[in-house]
């Protein structure tokens, strides 16, 4: 069991209830009560919230080929692409059963027909200047293709696969070119990818990936942020909990992920959870500190959040 410092999960979960989010809550049958995605009564209860504004719209936006347009003018190199991806990204954080909704199946055919290097498995071969980065979008838009429901595909089986052998070669993946050494923000994503691999998918190179990645965040300091970078200063974004944003991550995302991995107790950890718990108010939440407006739908900023509600009670396992 794993605790965190003023953090109530009883009470965490009546703040959910409270706040009667139907992303939250789908999110919570999922995560907390277990409800399998492709139970009847998640099914319905997805239904409904398919029916609702946010939803209506976003699928109005879609193009006939399954792709989305950018929401802005972002001086992108393929905004079609980084568009689509952020799409499908955004919406495995919300907890939907993808597999089962026309138009997402469509939007993964799309992104996986027109911009993925089928050689090297890997997004996108259209701009190798932003290689690394891109492993990181690699790993977080796998994940949500396996959250959504997607493990069955074959081409997204081969695809998980192949950026496991890049983690477990450490042919560079989301590393520094100055100092070689790894991003902390990018091997969070590469352990949440590995943490929703299928147990039939899960070999020796798994294990040892999993396990690397666990040695390098645990073997600085964590709680924070110490760990090595090209810049002197820490970024803000460690320090700054969101649920979630772009291809940054934070302190208390890196403790989530650790723990579903398998880390139960370790002394980078407890310090870790501790300043988490130390910002936590009425033992019950945190305050979502940012945003990101660009994004199909608006998380709200700077209130009481349910979704790093969510995530404590994730960690704590209640």
């Amino acid at each position: 069991m794993v605790s965190i410092p003023k953090f109530n999960p009883e009470k965490g979960k009546e703040f959910i209830n409270r706040i009667n989010s139907p992303f939250v809550n789908l999110l919570f049958r999922r995560d907390i009560e277990n409800l399998p995605i492709s139970d009847l009564a998640f099914l319905d209860q997805q239904e409904r919230l398919l029916s609702e504004d946010e939803f209506v719209i976003l699928f109005s936006r879609q193009l006939d080929t399954g792709g989305w347009l950018p929401l802005s003018e972002d001086r992108v190199y393929n905004p079609m692409y980084l568009s689509t991806i952020w799409h499908l990204i955004y919406l495995g954080y919300l907890g939907l059963n993808g597999a089962v909704i026309p138009q997402l199946t469509k939007a993964v055919d799309y992104c996986l027909q027109n911009f993925f290097d089928q050689d090297e498995q890997i997004f996108p071969s259209v701009n190798r200047r932003y290689y690394g980065f891109l492993q990181c979008v690699n790993a977080m838009f796998l994940r949500s293709l396996l959250k959504m429901g997607f493990a069955d595909r074959e081409d997204v089986h081969k695809a998980s696969l192949a950026h496991l052998e890049r983690i477990h070669s450490d042919e560079g993946n989301c590393k520094y070119k100055k100092g070689g050494f790894r991003c902390g923000w990018g091997l969070i994503k590469d352990l949440q990818l590995l943490n929703e691999f299928p147990p039939s998918w899960r070999n020796k190179k798994f294990s040892e990936s999993v396990k690397t990645s666990q040695d390098y965040l645990l073997s600085h300091n964590l709680s924070e942020a110490k760990l090595p970078r090209v810049k002197k200063q820490i970024s803000k974004h460690w320090l700054t909990y969101a649920y979630f944003r772009s291809y940054h991550s934070d302190i208390f995302e890196a403790a989530e992920a650790l723990v579903l991995s398998g880390v139960k107790s370790h002394r980078e950890l407890t310090k870790t959870l501790k300043v988490i718990g130390s910002r936590c108010f009425n033992g019950a939440t945190w305050k979502s500190e940012y945003y990101q407006p660009k994004w199909p739908f608006k998380l709200e900023r700077r209130a009481p959040s349910p979704w790093l509600s969510l995530r404590g009670l994730r960690i704590t396992g209640a």
